[in-house]
């Protein structure tokens, strides 16, 4: 079983094996397994109907919620791919230009998402009009059609899918808070490896919370839960301190959140709520300090999964608790690469470096993107024979496991030679008893937004009077050898967090640097 996005058909036809069970559900309503196969015939239907055909791109200006899975399937039922657009952002700053050059063939509008007159509903309509292609939409919306509407007159009878297997089936959206957005782009062809496996024993069916947005791990989970005959829960608006009263309230089995989600929720009074259905827990999308897992896993147990992994790559790595059982010192790494997964570190030049050598993290393998959507520019940039530069600095050790130190851009050199990333930085300060949280950022950003510079500075949330800057540059240098002044350590309310919800460092580099 592939993911939902690359496996429309599979997905499909397994959705007719119990059509009588739930398969979605959200706040406004749940859809049998039944009820989605048919939603995605219909919507199907009437995208051929509107002009939708193989080998083209409709753009979906969605939140996550359970009508956008059959509009996904339904999408790549025609042979045509789903490119997301980024709703979520209040603002497109200087970057409309590169969101709307993104040329689609069609455009869906959710009204919840993008109500008039929102940044959202913006890009849409925008689409729609320089290219003259239809706008959509899922309800009533100024100058769209309702394709809710029109698939209501279409018939559910499942028709076979084709696609040819170069033609673009989800392109997923990346960047936007640390550079440029960009869409990492997947074929038909490339039968792309889950991101996550069912439950080990028989304990009940799989029921995951997938919140935030659409994108390749949320479309991942609900294809390995439909296979395995669970329901998926979907939020697209909640709050870290509500996550897990709804894990409580839903019966959730599994729920996956960035680490500075993770530590606000367990260092707030909502870590209390009892959560006895969770079967397994994960962190994702960016580096977690040692002090944090092991918070993690004192509240929850050894559910607890660290899953290194990128949008232009899949998943790459993954700590599971048969890893770290009896040896805390794996916490500090990422895990071993999974299994299809050629990972190797090199140097600058491109050459591979050997065990405990740090340099950049190239990977190889199925789940792998062809290039960035009409950006052969920065595709370029980035794959090189069959592998793909990740763009992260790390380290192999002997025993295979993989220590990812942060963002390549992020890193800096430690007096002793070392490169030293966030990942150093934040696990040792996290681990001084005065210090809440921590975050390194270098330098201030540029215009492309990067950082730069290369002078390492530190955010701490900490009471200044239980410890000072100086104290925190010695207790930093004992361990990374990294000389940190203590006019670079910088007491901070919070640290911040970026839509994306990982670490916002280049609003504090631009506060602070």
């Amino acid at each position: 079983m592939t993911d939902g996005a690359e496996a429309a058909e599979d997905v499909l036809t397994l959705l007719s094996r119990t059509p009588e069970r739930v398969a979605f559900e959200d706040e406004r309503e749940s859809l049998s397994y039944g009820e989605v196969r048919d939603l995605a015939f219909r919507f199907a239907r009437a995208l051929r109907r509107l002009g939708v055909a193989p080998g083209h791109v409709v753009a979906l200006g969605l939140p996550i919620r359970a009508r956008a899975f059959p509009l996904c399937y339904a999408v790549n039922a025609l042979g045509a791919g789903h490119l997301v657009l980024p709703v979520w952002l209040r603002s497109l700053d200087g970057q409309w230009e590169t969101a709307l050059a993104t040329r689609p063939d069609a455009v869906v509008v959710d009204p919840s998402a993008a109500p008039p007159g929102s940044c959202a509903a913006d890009l849409c309509e925008r689409l729609s009009a320089r290219y003259g292609v239809p706008l959509l939409s899922l309800g009533p919306h100024p100058g769209a059609r309702d394709l809710s509407a029109e698939a209501r007159r279409e018939s559910p009878e499942p028709f076979a899918v084709t696609a040819r297997p170069a033609d673009p089936r989800a392109l997923w959206l990346t960047g936007g808070t640390g550079g440029a957005l960009k869409w990492a782009t997947f074929a038909f062809g490339a039968r792309r490896p889950p991101l996550f496996r069912p439950y080990e024993g028989a304990r009940g069916p799989m029921r995951p919370l997938v919140a935030y947005r659409l994108g390749p791990v949320p479309n991942s989970l609900a294809a390995v839960t439909l296979a395995a005959g669970g329901t998926v829960v979907t939020r697209a608006g909640i709050e870290p301190s509500g996550l897990l009263p709804t894990v409580a309230a839903e019966r959730i089995t599994e729920v996956s959140l960035f680490p500075r989600g993770w530590r606000r929720i367990l260092t707030g009074p909502e870590a209390a709520v009892d959560t006895p259905s969770l079967r397994r827990t994960s962190f994702l999308g960016d580096c977690v300090s040692p002090a944090l897992l092991r918070l993690a896993i004192r509240r929850f147990g050894p559910i607890v999964h660290t899953r290194y992994g990128q949008n232009e790559a899949g998943l790459l790595a993954e700590l599971t608790p048969a890893d770290y059982a009896g040896r805390p010192d794996r916490l500090r790494t990422s895990g071993r690469p999974v299994p299809g997964v050629d990972l190797t570190v090199r140097d600058r030049a491109g050459r591979e470096l050997g065990t405990g050598r740090q340099g950049e993290i190239w990977v190889r393998g199925p789940g792998a993107m062809s290039g960035y959507w009409r950006r052969p520019d920065l595709t370029a940039r980035v794959v090189r024979d069959g592998w793909l530069r990740t763009g992260d600095a790390g380290a192999l050790d002997e025993d295979g496991y993989l220590t990812v130190l942060g963002r390549l851009a992020d890193t800096v050199e430690a007096d002793d030679g070392r490169v030293v990333g966030p990942a150093d930085v934040e696990g040792r300060l996290d681990d001084h008893p005065a210090v809440a949280a921590s975050a390194m950022f270098t330098g201030r950003p540029t215009a492309g937004g990067r950082t730069a510079g290369g002078r390492p500075h530190v955010a701490v949330v900490a009471d200044p009077r239980a410890v000072t800057g100086r104290e925190l540059s010695r207790w930093l240098y004992e361990d990374t050898r990294l000389t940190c002044p203590e006019a670079d350590i910088h007491f901070v309310p919070d640290i911040p967090v970026a839509t994306s919800g990982k670490t916002d460092r280049r609003a504090l580099a631009a506060a602070y640097g």
